[in-house]
């Protein structure tokens, strides 16, 4: 028996198309930029033009730890070496040498931003939501009304697992999983992010 953590579901319009995926038991991965959302990945851009004197060092000894926990130091190394780097930045540079740190920090930033850019694009999603702690994924009114031409269409549910791996089976690649959660986020959450080379991926929301 599926848990409720196990399920994820997915809203359709009850388009001819929406049948015809319903009876054929296939599902339809789309580009980012197909999206209903004009402003889904917008964030990856506009980042990109934050200029060296608005990165602070907070930013500088964040990125600098996590790129040290990113290449297998310990958590107590990076720490030590985070402690050591933010004694540099503060006593023993000069104003100009503070200022090229941060050039190379943009540069960096930039560089992994159009990487990351260029990864999602060139890849494939569907898109799935799950219930949370607080509410069901299919009372979410606000699904029915985006997703469900306004409480005139349907909804599937699936077991996340037998899904992914159905899926696995069928095109003979790794489906990546991962769960999104809108937020604010800052460039070293860009920078540290791992993506791999998989072309296609499920994305799920939590219901809210």
């Amino acid at each position: 028996m599926t848990t409720q953590s196990e399920k994820i579901y997915k809203f359709y319009p009850y388009r001819d198309f929406d049948l015809d995926a319903l009876a054929g038991s296939y599902l339809w991965f789309s580009s980012i930029e197909d999206f209903n959302d004009p402003f889904e990945g917008m964030y990856l851009e506009q980042m990109a033009f934050k200029t060296p004197e608005d990165i602070s060092n907070d930013d500088l000894l964040i990125f600098h730890q996590k790129g040290l926990l990113g290449t297998g130091f310990s958590e107590q190394e990076a720490i030590d070496k985070v402690s050591e780097y933010s004694y540099l930045l503060t006593n023993q540079i000069t104003e100009g040498q503070l200022l090229e740190e941060k050039r190379i920090f943009r540069d960096a930033m930039v560089e992994a931003i159009n990487r990351t850019v260029s990864d999602v694009k060139s890849r494939r999603f569907c898109c799935f939501i799950r219930d949370n702690e607080n509410k069901r994924a299919l009372e979410n009114k606000l699904m029915w009304s985006h997703y469900a031409n306004g409480l005139r269409g349907f909804a599937l549910e699936f077991d996340d697992k037998q899904l992914a791996q159905s899926l696995e089976e069928e095109n003979s690649q790794t489906i990546l999983k991962d769960e999104i959660r809108y937020r604010e986020l800052e460039a070293v959450d860009i920078l540290s992010s791992a993506m791999s080379n998989q072309s296609t991926a499920i994305m799920y929301r939590t219901s809210c």
